[in-house]
């Protein structure tokens, strides 16, 4: 059967692409202009400070305001001039063109990026939108834009240089579309997950792969390549740590066997010779 062509692409014109130039432009300059304004009545109070503890004084607060600002400033952005991201589709150079590219462009010059790996990251994920549960660890510097639109179960772990943007250029235009993972699904390095596409609960995805057109890898399965196919390789080289047993209120600590234990110089040493999940060589 043979398989229906595509419509072709919008057709281009030449004022609005001047047009959305112009703005682009604008909203650079207004950038500029703001950063400049802020930057030089910071200078002018930190100058004003009498002796050398004072402006130190001042430097700080104004340093950490400054970047405190420039991490809320994209948040900002992104709720006033979009909202709520959804999946739809837009032409190239449109106004709705416009509030992406800027939204874009403060994401994804935000310092919070300097943050991954860390908890703060996804914290601010989430404060643009993104649906991420409990000991997730993002370590790709690739900022999503789309962030409503993603979606990350408990303990996922995406690995560096990952792609997952929730957002693709196709024939003039910009299409929006979630990207769905679930509880303890693996994304390994150099990966592109495109628009429609998700991973189950403890699915993985090797490196160097990619899932393209709403292509789904079940929970459980392992899938690499680009397109990715199924695979019988554990990307996960480090078994999940097992959870510790949890002492009821009335369990009672046994005694240490030796005095060298209880005599020993280290606290920390003694409480874990003590513990009753104390390892195989500790010394009581």
């Amino acid at each position: 059967m043979a398989r229906a062509e595509e419509p072709p692409p919008p057709p281009g014109s030449t004022p609005r692409y001047v047009l959305c130039g112009a703005l682009q432009l604008l909203v650079f300059g207004l950038y500029c202009l703001l950063a400049g304004v802020v930057t030089a009545r910071g200078y002018e109070w930190v100058s004003a400070g009498d002796g050398a503890v004072e402006i130190y004084g001042r430097s700080t607060v104004f340093g950490g305001g400054l970047f405190l600002g420039a991490c809320a400033l994209p948040v900002v952005a992104k709720w006033l001039l979009v909202g709520r991201w959804r999946e739809t589709e837009f032409p190239v150079w449109s106004p709705a063109y416009v509030r992406f590219w800027t939204v874009r462009a403060l994401v994804q010059a935000s310092p919070m990026a300097l943050f991954v790996g860390n908890p703060l990251y996804v914290l601010h994920l989430r404060l643009l939108g993104a649906r991420i549960g409990p000991g997730v660890t993002i370590l790709s510097r690739s900022v999503p834009v789309c962030t409503d639109l993603l979606t990350i179960g408990a303990g996922t772990v995406i690995r560096k240089d990952s792609a997952f943007l929730c957002y693709r250029a196709h024939k003039g235009l910009i299409q929006t579309g979630p990207v769905t993972l679930g509880r303890d699904a693996f994304v390994g390095e150099k990966t592109v997950l495109d628009i429609g596409t998700s991973l189950g609960d403890s699915a993985q995805l090797g490196h160097a792969s990619a899932l393209y057109g709403c292509a789904t890898v079940p929970a459980g399965h392992r899938r690499h390549g680009s397109p990715a196919q199924p695979t019988d390789v554990d990307h996960l080289r480090v078994p999940r740590p097992a959870a510790p047993p949890r002492a009821g209120p009335g369990t009672r600590w046994p005694r240490c066997s030796r005095r060298s234990c209880c005599t020993s110089r280290s606290r920390s040493a003694a409480l874990i010779c003590c513990s009753p999940w104390r390892p195989a060589w500790t010394c009581c």
